[in-house]
């Protein structure tokens, strides 16, 4: 590679700072709870929280907790990952919400939490908190008004007056309200400045929230049978678009919102509830058990995770910048010059 001599008698070299272009770091995925060991003394420590289940509403993502430059102890660190909470049960009590997820804890003494996500609400109710361990409350139409601890998530979306519930909060983005649809769910964090590959999370993101329930297609308010053209009710049938038809998770691990025909008894189901993809973080999807529909599952949370990002340890790198001359002979004579 070319070489170039700096002002000050030094050379200039290619930058090898551990990105995803350059990924000249040693990266360390944890995904079960045990112990670290040290290569480097310091690294960019990535921890996620375990999701939060879903009930009506979409589960929380888990907190995501990015801390640089962090010292590493020249002795081994204890590790837990957080476990995702479950999806509300069937059967449950309707105003039940998900059970939040569990915090993810990297060191002891001064350690780096992640919490969990919060459990999506019943009832109709609002998304989980993405890194709150609250769950979310019932009543819907009414935001949330805490944001995850140091910023780890954002608030889940609004349920709706019907039976829609909203989607719940993802780790960068807010989860969506409720409308005539349920509410889709917040977008995760991108890891990939970090260093951290594309092959971990859902492209390098983690922390998605989970959808919320989705709309109720049919005789959903009228307490009459249903008719033989099946267009009783405040969402009518029609070629709704599929991304209305379907309550997204939020991209990195987010589950889908259930979506199911609402009449009399156990209506078609167009979308099942899915859990938070494993190791994510991510929230799961919210249910449809209202109106009769019969007893549903709410999606469970996705596991945690522990991403250690040690710059400049791998094998056959140098740091980056201006280096002094007799640096670049002693590299280039033990083939590390790049």
């Amino acid at each position: 590679m070319a070489s170039s001599i700096g002002g000050n008698g030094g050379i200039i070299g290619a930058s090898n700072v551990p990105t995803a272009a350059n990924p000249s770091a040693l990266v360390t995925d944890i995904t079960a709870s045990g112990c670290f060991c040290r290569t480097g003394t310091s690294a960019t420590v990535i921890v996620v929280g375990g999701g939060g289940g879903g009930a009506q509403a979409g589960g929380g993502a888990g907190g995501v907790l990015v801390t640089e430059c962090h010292p590493l102890p020249s002795c081994t660190v204890p590790v837990t990952i957080g476990a995702g909470g479950a999806g509300r049960p069937a059967p449950a009590a309707y105003s039940a919400p998900g059970t939040s997820g569990t915090a993810s804890v990297f060191g002891s003494g001064t350690p780096l939490t992640a919490n969990g996500g919060g459990g999506g609400g019943g009832n109709r109710g609002n998304g989980g908190g993405g890194g709150n361990e609250t769950a979310a409350e019932a009543p819907p139409g009414t935001l949330q008004s805490v944001v995850g601890v140091n910023l780890q998530g954002m608030n889940g979306g609004a349920g709706s007056s019907f039976q829609q519930g909203g989607g719940g909060g993802g780790a960068a983005a807010a989860g969506g309200t409720a409308n005539t649809f349920g509410g889709h769910g917040g977008a995760g964090r991108n890891l990939m400045p970090y260093g951290v590959p594309a092959c971990i999370g859902d492209g390098g993101i983690v922390g998605g929230g989970g959808g919320g329930n989705l709309a109720q297609f049919g005789a959903g308010t009228c307490s009459n049978a249903e008719t033989a053209a099946g267009a009783l009710g405040s969402v009518p049938e029609q070629p709704w678009g599929a991304y209305q038809q379907h309550a997204h998770g939020g991209i990195g691990g987010g589950g889908l919102g259930g979506s199911q025909r609402a009449v009399q008894t156990n209506g078609t189901i167009f979308q099942q509830t899915t859990n938070g993809a494993a190791n994510t973080g991510g929230g799961g999807g919210g249910e449809n058990s209202g109106y009769n529909n019969g007893p549903q599952v709410g999606g469970s949370g996705g596991a945690g995770r522990i991403i250690v990002v040690e710059p400049g340890v791998a094998a056959g790198t140098i740091g980056d910048g201006v280096y002094s001359m007799q640096a670049q002979f002693n590299a280039k004579a033990a083939s590390r010059w790049k």
